[in-house]
């Protein structure tokens, strides 16, 4: 939802508008930090299910939680 060239479906504008800001963020955080040799890494926890998804997501947020910071990809 944050990628500016892979939006088929228009719509979801202030979503759209923060996740594209995130990532600007995440780049600009990481070009600072890269002489002082610290990584920046912005994680998507996959389609969640929450209220914000109606509980239709594909993940419950325990799980997608545990994903994120153990790097499995299940």
């Amino acid at each position: 939802m944050g990628s500016i060239g892979d939006n088929s479906s228009g719509g979801n504008y202030g979503y759209r508008m923060s996740k594209a800001a995130l990532n600007m963020a995440g780049v600009s955080l990481a070009h600072d930090l890269r002489p002082r040799g610290i990584a920046v890494a912005i994680l998507h926890p996959g389609y969640v299910r929450t209220d914000m998804t109606g509980g239709s997501g594909h993940v419950d947020p325990p799980e997608a939680a545990g994903a994120c910071c153990s790097g499995s990809t299940n």
